[in-house]
């Protein structure tokens, strides 16, 4: 069984020349985490706003699965829920358990157990807006990488001097 488990990550690989994705690699990385959570997929969590909806998710999130020995099915959800939603994902509780079921394509759950707790911090993806290079910033750039023989390398360096310049902050150069 091992053997075949390595040949078929190996069949999973692709090799890259360059940086992946995040979100890629959040399943390896979160997965062994989720599992002893009794999350046996760490789609759940990552995509647990498309399974229940943004509004309920923004007021609960998954704590873990567990389920009775050697059950495989119909365990007990446990939801960390914000504030006074308690009281409102109560009512919703067999919707909640349906979505998620829909999830899984079987009854894994079978109840919910609610916990009325401050949510984790959200992290924000939120990145500070770009300025506008000068003229006289392009020129710079432009006679930085006139030295590069290969125009589509010459150009992917300028495109990032540019993003760099304008992440970078204000000006430095006179207008």
């Amino acid at each position: 069984m091992a053997v075949i488990h390595h040949i078929g990550s190996m069949a999973q690989r692709k090799s890259t020349n360059g940086p992946v994705a995040a979100g890629r690699l959040l399943g390896k990385v979160m997965g062994p985490a989720l599992r002893r959570r009794g999350f046996a997929e760490s789609q759940v969590v990552e995509r647990w706003s498309d399974i229940i909806g943004a509004e309920l998710a923004a007021v609960c999130v998954p704590e873990k699965l567990s389920f009775a020995r050697n059950q495989a099915a119909g365990g007990t959800l446990h939801l960390r829920a914000a504030g006074a939603a308690g009281l409102r994902l109560q009512h919703l509780i067999p919707q909640i358990i349906d979505r998620v079921n829909a999830f899984y394509g079987y009854r894994a759950v079978g109840r919910i157990r609610l916990l009325q707790a401050p949510l984790p911090p959200v992290a924000t993806n939120a990145r500070p807006p770009k300025r506008a290079l000068s003229a006289a910033e392009r020129q710079a750039l432009a006679e930085q990488t006139a030295a590069v023989s290969d125009e589509r390398l010459r150009r992917a360096l300028r495109g990032l001097g540019e993003a760099m310049a304008a992440r970078a902050g204000p000006s430095t150069t006179a207008r």
